[in-house]
């Protein structure tokens, strides 16, 4: 799925596809590491597709599910996600935009390839 989510952005954007890999690859990274660096319930937002918010979980004493032993989960930052409004529109929009152009065929190998 990554390799033709790479080919369609490159063809879109008429980057090479090792470049289209690069700059995809470094934005993630960077995701990432803003995730790892923001400070605990801050928030943001990929305007479009998906914010990001940034909790706290405190020391947690749990079971594990499979031996029913207690265990104790310690202090972890934790990233909440959730698709922007008009992501979600977007995806289960009745109409596909003109300018959004669908290979059936490139689609039906990426569903067989999960």
């Amino acid at each position: 799925m990554k390799r033709l989510f790479i080919d369609r952005v490159a063809e879109a954007s008429r980057f090479t596809k090792k470049d289209t890999e690069i700059i995809l690859n470094e934005f993630f990274r960077q995701v990432r590491i803003y995730c790892r660096e923001a400070p605990v319930e801050s928030r943001f937002t990929l305007a479009g597709f998906i914010s990001f918010r940034i909790k706290e979980r405190i020391k947690t004493n749990a079971r594990n599910p499979k031996t029913n032993e207690p265990i104790t989960l310690p202090p972890a930052k934790l990233v909440k996600t959730k698709i922007t409004e008009s992501f979600f529109n977007y995806v289960n929009a009745d109409v596909v935009p003109e300018d959004i152009v669908v290979d059936e065929d490139e689609y039906d190998d990426a569903i067989e390839d999960k």
